[in-house]
C-alpha cells in the first residue's frame, strides 16, 4: 500500500471523530438538547479534526514518515485523537445510550492505534484505524441525505482533494457527506474506464455506488441510468453479470414506496433477494438488500420502538451487511449483531446473533495455519457470549 493511500485511510478514520458522533445525535434527539450536547462536543471535536490534519501531513510524505520528528508528530497527533475520542464517548454516555457501542467502540479503537503506534507497530496501528473507518462509512450511508450534520460543514477544508486517488476521493466525499458530489466522482470514475480489473472485483466501488444512489440520495432512476450505460462495457463476465442483475433489480424496486410495516416488508425483500441467488457470494439480489437496509434504517429510528423490536431490526440490518459488506464496512454487520444482543440478552434471536457474529470473526482471523485471534477480540468475544447465552 502506498504511503499516499495510507494517507488517505488515515483521514478518513479520523472523520469518525467529529462526524460520526454528530450526526448520530443529531438524528436521535430533540434539538434543544442537540445544540447543548453539540456545545459539548465541538472544542474536542475541533481538536480532533486537528489532529487528523497533522496525522495526514505526516504520513502523506514519506520523508515525514520516516524521520524522527516526523513519527513523534504523528505520535502526539494519535495521543490528541484518542484522548479526545475518550472525552467524547464520556459525554455521549451522559444522555445519549442508544449511541454508546458507537462512541465506546470509537474510544477503543483510537486508543489501540494510538498504543500500537507509540510501540511501535505501525501497520498494526493502521489495521485498528481501519475499524474506525468501518463505522464511519456505514453510519454516513445509512441514512437519507436529506439530514446533514453542521458538524460536517468544515471538515474539508484543511483537506487537498487533488492529492486523492479517484476511489479514495469518491470515498472521502461519502464520509464527508458530500453525497452529490460522491457520486459523481463515481460515475465519472466509472465512465471513464479508471479501474482496474482487479479494482472492480476486489474493492467494490460498484456497490458502494449502489448503496449510495439507492439507499443514500433515493435515487434509482439515477442508478438505473448508470448500471444501464455500464452494461454496456466490456466488462470480465462476473461484473457484466451483476452489472444486468442490478438492472433488473432497479427495474423491479421503480417507484416502490415503504409500508406502514418496514420491518416485514424488509423480511420479504430479503426473502426474494435470497430466493435469486444461486450460491453463497452471487450479488443477483444485492439491489433489494439495498433497499430492505434502507426500510430497517428508518424503522429503527421510529419512535416507540421497544428493545425487543429494536433489536430484531439490528440482527436484520446485520444479515444485509453481511451481503453488503464492501472494503469499508467489513464490520458493520457486527456493530449491529452486537447491538441486538445487547439489546436482547439472552434470548433465542441474541444467540442467533452471537453465532453469526462470532462466524465473522472466526472467518476475519483464518487462514492457512489456523484462527489466530487477538486478545481483545477473544475478550469481546466472551463478554458477547456471556450476554447471549
Amino acid at each position: 500500500m502506498s504511503l499516499l493511500k495510507r494517507a488517505q485511510g488515515t483521514a478518513i478514520s479520523g472523520l469518525i471523530l467529529m462526524v460520526l458522533i454528530g450526526s448520530s445525535i443529531a438524528s436521535a434527539l430533540d434539538q434543544p438538547k442537540v445544540e447543548r450536547r453539540e456545545l459539548e462536543l465541538r472544542p474536542h471535536m475541533q481538536l480532533a479534526y486537528g489532529a487528523l490534519v497533522k496525522v495526514l501531513a505526516a504520513t502523506a510524505k514519506e520523508s515525514e514518515v520516516n524521520n524522527y520528528k516526523g513519527m513523534v508528530e504523528t505520535e502526539s497527533a494519535l495521543k490528541v485523537m484518542a484522548d479526545e475520542a475518550k472525552i467524547i464517548h464520556s459525554i455521549i454516555m451522559k444522555g445519549d445510550k442508544e449511541h454508546e457501542f458507537l462512541s465506546q467502540e470509537l474510544q477503543k479503537s483510537t486508543e489501540l492505534a494510538y498504543n500500537r503506534y507509540k510501540g511501535g507497530f505501525r501497520e498494526q496501528a493502521k489495521f485498528h484505524i481501519s475499524d474506525v473507518v468501518s463505522t464511519c462509512f456505514g453510519c454516513h450511508t445509512s441514512r437519507n441525505s436529506a439530514f446533514d450534520s453542521q458538524f460536517t460543514s468544515t471538515f474539508t477544508k484543511d483537506v487537498q482533494l487533488d492529492n486523492f486517488e479517484p476511489l479514495a476521493k469518491a470515498r472521502f466525499l461519502s464520509l464527508s457527506r458530500q453525497f452529490e458530489l460522491s457520486a459523481s466522482e463515481y460515475e465519472s470514475l466509472f465512465l471513464s474506464k479508471g479501474l482496474s480489473t482487479d479494482e472492480l472485483i476486489n474493492l467494490d466501488p460498484m456497490v458502494e455506488y449502489l448503496i449510495l444512489t439507492v439507499r443514500v440520495k433515493n435515487d434509482v432512476n439515477r442508478a438505473l441510468k448508470t448500471f444501464t450505460a455500464l452494461g454496456k462495457r466490456n466488462f470480465p463476465e462476473t461484473v457484466k453479470r451483476d452489472i444486468a442483475s442490478w438492472v433488473a433489480g432497479l427495474k423491479s424496486i421503480q417507484g416502490q414506496k415503504p409500508e406502514k410495516d418496514k420491518l416485514a416488508q424488509s423480511k420479504n425483500m430479503i426473502k426474494m433477494a435470497r430466493g435469486s441467488m444461486e450460491y453463497p457470494r452471487d450479488r443477483s439480489g444485492m439491489v433489494q438488500y439495498v433497499l430492505a437496509s434502507k426500510y430497517l434504517h428508518e424503522y429503527v429510528n421510529e419512535e416507540g420502538l421497544s428493545k425487543e423490536r429494536k433489536a430484531e431490526v439490528y440482527y436484520e440490518l446485520g444479515g444485509c451487511e453481511n451481503v453488503l459488506a464492501t472494503q469499508f464496512s467489513a464490520d458493520e454487520a457486527n456493530v449491529y449483531f452486537s447491538e441486538a444482543i445487547r439489546l436482547a440478552p439472552k434470548t433465542d434471536l441474541a444467540r442467533k446473533a452471537f453465532a453469526r457474529y462470532e462466524e465473522n470473526v472466526l472467518y476475519g482471523y483464518s487462514g492457512s495455519s489456523g484462527v489466530h485471534l487477538p486478545e481483545d477480540e477473544k475478550l469481546k468475544l466472551e463478554n458477547l457470549k456471556k450476554q447471549a447465552l
